[in-house]
């Protein structure tokens, strides 16, 4: 779980903030904009994802589990 709140805490500091100021100035570029951005967010949260998680802790969890 800590892992998990490792990968998803990155955009979660920053999301409020940069999809408030979208939200409040909502046209159609912005409505695309707020996509692209949460687009962005998430490979950046799979990118810290992949670079924190050992993949021996993955084997050991997906090979456990089964």
């Amino acid at each position: 779980m800590a892992y998990n709140n490792l990968s998803a805490g990155l955009s979660g500091a920053f999301a409020s903030l940069i999809f408030g100021v979208l939200l409040i100035t909502m046209t159609k570029t912005t409505f695309m904009y707020l996509f692209i951005i949460s687009a962005i967010f998430f490979l950046m949260g799979g990118i810290v994802f992949a670079v924190k998680v050992p993949q021996k802790e993955l084997d050991a969890r997906i090979n456990g589990a089964g």
